[in-house]
């Protein structure tokens, strides 16, 4: 295989973590914004996107491969150990839970805020 091929397959493999992170947060819901555009949810294709570049920026730091010299292009006998499979879908995951948590907290700072208003407004029409 040559490294094209090798970070094609990490991509796949980083994508399948993003697909199983939907699983984990709940299901596959579209992009959505509220109506106040204040708060943005990723959806289930910006996890699997994540999740594949991520698992490709982590391969691409730590693999057996991250020496290689693309300009190069010297012949290398490329591996895609075991370990290395199983991190990449772990990566994926784990990207695609940044993203998701990343959503949650901007969701909650705008709840926050909207109870805040209502409070002072509850607050005002007492006095």
């Amino acid at each position: 295989m040559n490294v094209w091929e090798i970070i094609g397959l990490v991509a796949i493999l980083g994508m399948a973590g993003g697909l199983t992170n939907c699983f984990l947060a709940g299901g596959f819901t579209s992009p959505q914004s509220d109506t106040e555009g204040k708060v943005w949810k990723p959806g289930w294709i910006a996890n699997i996107i994540i999740g594949g570049i991520a698992a490709v920026v982590v391969w691409c730091f730590y693999g057996p491969a991250s020496s290689y010299d693309l300009v190069k292009d010297g012949v290398i006998d490329f591996h895609l150990p075991v370990a290395q499979i199983a991190s990449s879908i772990l990566v994926g995951i784990s990207g695609a839970k940044i993203l998701t948590t990343m959503a949650q907290r901007q969701a909650e700072r705008a709840a926050k805020i909207d109870l805040a208003k209502v409070l002072e407004d509850i607050l005002k029409s007492k006095e």
